[in-house]
């Protein structure tokens, strides 16, 4: 009898631990949508989002959404990592560094992101409004080995920031893409399927 509640007891903590662990691992990832309502721009004032958890702020590996008009948000988080970013209204993203490990959806006229960046995997940017990477040859884009995709819907890439990495750059929409800046160091190809594809520096499409 001893013995078969041992080898119960057993059996019941072999079950717990599992879910312990995995209870321990597992991070929730968000949407974090912006209402811009705090005192400030900044990522890291909480009252700027809603959807976070615990009605904090992004976490990396969370996805961001904004949509108020004419948004200026400032990107203070460090080393930071988000997912899908989705932006429906004009927003102008600027402040720190981030890595984009997820897609962009862009629609409701011009937006930017005035970051440097590095691609965490590949992205596609979706959608029908303008998107305009970095600021006239300020900023660097680090594909690294991902791949970068003017995709489906129509909307218009502009990358004014140094682009470096190995990674394919694609236009496959109806609309066009645009490089600005002296890409010398990038040494990825670059596709266009369909649309048009602009180079605006005589090193934007590389060496």
């Amino acid at each position: 009898m001893k013995k078969l509640l041992f080898r119960i007891a057993g059996i019941l903590a072999a079950l717990s631990m599992p879910l312990a662990i995995n209870g321990a691992a597992h991070a929730v990832v968000d949407t974090c949508t912006w209402t811009g309502v705090g005192p400030d721009d900044n990522f890291s004032t909480a009252a700027n989002w809603t959807g976070c958890d615990n009605g904090t702020v992004p976490e990396s590996g969370d996805s961001l959404t904004f949509s108020v008009a004419s948004a200026t948000p400032n990107n203070d988080l460090v080393g930071a990592s988000f997912a899908v970013i989705t932006i429906t209204s004009p927003t102008v993203v600027s402040g720190n560094d981030f890595t984009l490990a997820g897609n962009i959806a862009v629609s409701g006229g011009v937006s930017r992101i005035e970051n440097n960046l590095t691609l965490g995997s590949s992205v596609a940017v979706t959608g029908d409004g303008t998107l305009d990477i970095g600021a006239s040859g300020l900023n660097t884009l680090n594909l690294g080995a991902n791949n970068l995709t003017n995709s489906t819907g129509s909307a218009m890439l502009r990358i004014y920031s140094v682009v470096s990495g190995s990674g394919t750059i694609s236009q496959n929409n109806t609309q066009s893409l645009f490089l600005f800046a002296d890409n010398s160091a990038y040494t990825g190809a670059i596709n266009v399927q369909q649309g048009t594809l602009w180079g605006k520096h005589v090193n934007a499409l590389s060496t």
